[in-house]
């Protein structure tokens, strides 16, 4: 089996690194001053354990990578950048090619499947940071984190299996489930706080009441929409990851902030804006949802700083309407 990574940044660049160092077959397609890093002196995956430098072959787009029978392709952007990589590999490749959707949230898989036969959707808890061109941090051990996969909408097969098995051998927690989206839906409860980051900062603290507003909208909604939610296995999977410092370095923020701070855009209509879109179709107000979700992309538009808004005023503009 070999692999083409589309999306080398902080999980699927830190995918393609351990596939490679654990003697795997894999290929990435990057962008940029990434891409350049990346064919001039090879991926560097930086964990607590040490440095390693994966020399693999990188392609500025999917369509020029060769994809045979043996291929699997994983789609590791953000979920608002994956249309045009899928149109590009359906005309390139067809839709059989097998491919496993490596992003928080739930729409990639749907997207995905509109286009290809064998979707697989993929659970990530992986301490991952891309801020650096050519370079990927993973802020743990072995286990680097989880990457549970099943087929979407449900079930596992051969393939599912054996990608299962791959990325156990570069040193991630991975199985093969029957109900892959019901652990996703139980990340992407969490996930609504991502945005808070963006908004107010790294520290838990200056959001954490915010967070209880969108979360607690989130759990509404998606009760009201009858959706079968994994909490328990998702969460168990999460502490089983061996996470830790880089030296005296610790993991400065998440996905989304990480955008941010790249100046690029962010995934928050993806998360938060998937709880507004289930609480407009089964008449849930998401108002806390609503606001969050527009005032990061007011934020990220105007350039502001990372972390500029003031939950106690977020919060007073949710009281009083």
């Amino acid at each position: 089996m070999r692999f083409i990574v589309v999306g080398a940044g902080a999980i699927g660049g830190t995918l393609a690194a351990q596939l490679h160092v654990t003697g795997q077959d894999v290929e990435v397609v990057a962008r940029g001053d990434h891409l350049d890093a990346i064919r001039s002196g090879g991926l560097v995956r930086v964990a607590p354990d040490g440095r390693a430098v994966a020399h693999v072959r990188a392609h500025a787009q999917v369509s020029d990578a060769v994809i045979d029978d043996d291929t699997v392709v994983v789609l590791a952007t953000k979920v608002h950048q994956v249309e045009p990589v899928l149109d590009e590999l359906l005309a390139h490749a067809g839709p059989d090619v097998p491919v496993a959707c490596v992003h928080n949230g739930v729409e990639g898989e749907r997207l995905a499947a509109r286009r290809f036969r064998r979707v697989h959707g993929v659970l990530i808890n992986v301490p991952g940071v891309h801020l650096t061109p050519g370079e990927v941090q993973v802020f743990a051990t072995a286990p680097r984190g989880v990457l549970d996969i099943g087929r979407w909408p449900s079930g596992v097969d051969d393939t599912t299996r054996a990608i299962a098995d791959a990325w156990t051998r570069a040193e991630f927690l991975s199985e093969a489930c029957e109900d892959v989206m019901a652990r996703k839906w139980a990340k992407l409860l969490g996930n609504v706080g991502n945005v808070l980051q963006v908004l107010c900062g790294t520290d838990r603290e200056g959001w954490d009441q915010l967070y209880e507003r969108v979360r607690d909208e989130a759990e509404a909604v998606v009760a009201a929409a009858g959706i079968t939610v994994d909490a328990a296995t998702q969460q168990h999977r999460a502490q089983l990851v061996a996470r830790a410092d880089i030296g005296d370095v610790r993991r400065p923020g998440g996905s989304t902030w990480q955008s941010a701070v790249r100046g690029q855009p962010v995934e928050t209509t993806a998360l938060n804006g998937e709880i507004c879109l289930l609480g407009r179709l089964h008449g849930v107000p998401t108002p806390a949802n609503d606001l969050v979700q527009a005032e990061a992309l007011a934020l990220v538009a105007a350039g502001d700083p990372i972390g500029s808004r003031d939950q106690a005023a977020l919060l007073a503009r949710l009281d009083t309407g």
